[in-house]
């Protein structure tokens, strides 16, 4: 997680999102992979997060700026994990043993 904590989140065009949306899908990072720990993977972890990015967006391109801007992010960021939690190759993976657990 190291690396992603350092980079810029961006939108479908590979636009970085504006200052605001990118500061507080940081400050939750930590928060999604706690509540989420298959979400230890970077790629997924960045998937999650910029899919809420691109919600936030448009939600806020719609309505206009978003006053609790942490809680609201913070609900899509789960609804958009949940959502990938429930397709069918991570319900695959959440099966699965780890590899140490595995060998006994």
């Amino acid at each position: 997680m190291g690396s992603l904590a350092k980079n810029s989140f961006v939108d479908a065009g590979g636009r970085p999102f504006g200052n605001r949306v990118q500061d507080v899908l940081h400050d939750l990072l930590p928060r999604l992979v706690r509540q989420f720990p298959l979400l230890n993977d970077d790629l997924l972890a960045t998937e999650v997060m910029e899919e809420a990015g691109r919600r936030i967006v448009n939600r806020e391109g719609q309505h206009g700026a978003v006053d609790d801007l942490h809680a609201f992010a913070w609900v899509t960021l789960r609804n958009v994990a949940r959502s990938r939690m429930h397709r069918g190759s991570m319900r695959l993976e959440r099966a699965s043993l780890p590899p140490e657990q595995s060998r006994a």
